[in-house]
C-alpha cells in the first residue's frame, strides 16, 4: 500500500510480487497532474527492470477517504476505488482543563504558524467562545482562562465538544472536522481554495468559510468577521451534518481489510 503521491509504491509492490493498492489522502488529485505522476513511475519501472507501467498503475485499487459531497466532476486517474472511512481514535477523554473552560461554545485552532495564532487569538477576543489550541504555549503571551493553549491536545477527542474549527485547511483537519459535523475556517495562505483541493470542496458544500490570509492584519480580520457567521448561520452547520452522515456510511477499515484480503466478502458496512 503506498499513499497517494508516492510514486515508488506500485514498483516496490512489483518487486516484492506484492498487490498494490493507493491510499487517498484527502481528495483524489485530478487528472491534469497524471504526466507528470505517469512519467516518473514510468521512470522507476525501467530503472528497477520490473514489469508495469503507469497506466498500470491507475488499475490498482484505490482507497477514497472522501466523502461523495467532497469529491470532484470529471474523469477519475484511478477507477476502481472503496471507500474508506476517514477515522481518528480518541485517544482516551479530552483534558480535564477542556472541561473547565467557561464557555458553552468552543473553538479548535491550529495556527499556521506562531504570528497566525497571535492573530487568530485577536480576532476571537471578545467572543463569549472558548478557545483550544494546538501549539507550543511559550511561544505566546499569558491568555484569560477560556483559552487553552497546548501542543499535545488529542483531537479527535476535542472534536466533539468544539462548535467549529479554524486552521490553514488541509485534509487531515478538514476530514476530521467533518466526521463530528463541525463547519470550519480556512485561511488559506495563497490564492485560490485553501491548503489541498478538499478545502475548496468543503468552502463549496457549504461547510466552511475560506478566507486569503497573507499576514497577521488579514489572519486578525478573516476571523473577526468569519467565525461568527460560522456559529450564528445554521446552514453551515447542516451542511458540516450532511457530509458527516455521508462519513459515517463509508465502509470502517475493517471493513475495508476484509474486501482486500477475501473473496467472497458480504457487502461493505
Amino acid at each position: 500500500m503506498s499513499e497517494t503521491s508516492e510514486v515508488a509504491g506500485a514498483v516496490a509492490a512489483a518487486v516484492a510480487g506484492a498487490r498494490h493498492v493507493v491510499h487517498g489522502l484527502g481528495a483524489m488529485p485530478g487528472i491534469g497532474v497524471w504526466d507528470a505522476y505517469a512519467m516518473h513511475v514510468d521512470s522507476l519501472f525501467a530503472r528497477w527492470g520490473v514489469s508495469g507501467t503507469a497506466e498500470s498503475v491507475r488499475e490498482s485499487v484505490y482507497l477514497d477517504v472522501c466523502p461523495p459531497a467532497l469529491r470532484s466532476g470529471g474523469e477519475r486517474i484511478w477507477g476502481d476505488t472503496l471507500d474508506l472511512r476517514p477515522t481518528a481514535v480518541p485517544e482516551g477523554g479530552a483534558p480535564a482543563s477542556v472541561d473547565d473552560l467557561p464557555y458553552r461554545d468552543t473553538i479548535l485552532v491550529r495556527p499556521g504558524s506562531p504570528g497566525d495564532g497571535d492573530a487568530i487569538l485577536a480576532g476571537l477576543r471578545g467572543l463569549p467562545v472558548n478557545v483550544v489550541m494546538h501549539a507550543e504555549p511559550g511561544r505566546y503571551a499569558a491568555q484569560p482562562g477560556h483559552v487553552l493553549i497546548s501542543p499535545s491536545l488529542p483531537i479527535a477527542s476535542v472534536l466533539p465538544r468544539c462548535r467549529a474549527v479554524v486552521s490553514p485547511g488541509g485534509p487531515g483537519i478538514a476530514l476530521g472536522a467533518l466526521a463530528y459535523g463541525l463547519p470550519q475556517l480556512v485561511l488559506s495562505q495563497e490564492t485560490g481554495t485553501g491548503g489541498g483541493p478538499e478545502d475548496g470542496a468543503v468552502t463549496h458544500a457549504g461547510a466552511a468559510l475560506t478566507a486569503t490570509a497573507l499576514g497577521t492584519a488579514a489572519v486578525e480580520r478573516a476571523v473577526r468577521q468569519c467565525v461568527p457567521r460560522l456559529l450564528e448561520d445554521p446552514t453551515f452547520a447542516a451542511s458540516a451534518a450532511w457530509v458527516q452522515v455521508e462519513i459515517a456510511a463509508m465502509s470502517t477499515p475493517d471493513a475495508v481489510v476484509r474486501a482486500l484480503t477475501a473473496e467472497g466478502v458480504p457487502a461493505l458496512r
